[in-house]
């Protein structure tokens, strides 16, 4: 099956009379949208909105071209991994934010956590330390069988 992707620069206007406008990505996958502010003002004098590109800066065009080149990539992976291509997908898979990168982090987060307070005995019983492993091994084990992965 075909999804259909859609990607747009916009600016958001702050006012009628603004001198800077954020500038904005928008992805549309099946009709659902996902938006991020991608870090730029602009005068909106120097935006071409049916270019969807700065009329001056040259450089930050470049990086419009990269993020939409980033953005089919991330589409092609989702697809070859035989996952779901939707707006909001791409955006985490884009920011860095997809599920599976904050599940790793927990785990290792917690691991790490255990290490500290291993080293510090005077503060943390032994029984302290072998509640929290054995909270993080539960942890580990529901991951697993929901088919979710350190």
């Amino acid at each position: 099956m075909k999804e259909n992707l859609s990607i747009k620069f916009f600016l958001l206007e702050k006012g009628e009379e603004s001198t800077s406008s954020k500038l904005f990505l928008r992805i549309t996958a099946d009709r659902k949208k996902a938006e991020l502010y991608l870090g730029y003002s602009l005068n909106p004098n120097d935006w071409d909105a049916p270019k969807q590109r700065s009329k001056k800066n040259k450089g930050l065009n470049e990086e419009l071209s990269f993020i939409e080149n980033k953005i089919h990539e991330i589409r092609r992976q989702l697809i070859f991994a035989g996952k779901p291509v939707t707006a909001k997908s791409i955006k985490l898979i884009y920011t860095g934010e997809d599920e599976a990168n904050q599940q790793k982090g927990l785990l290792i987060y917690f691991y790490n956590h255990i290490e500290r307070i291993k080293k510090l005995p005077q503060e943390h019983s032994p029984t302290v330390v072998d509640k929290y492993v054995n909270t993080y091994n539960k942890l580990k084990s529901f991951l697993i069988s929901k088919k979710r992965t350190d």
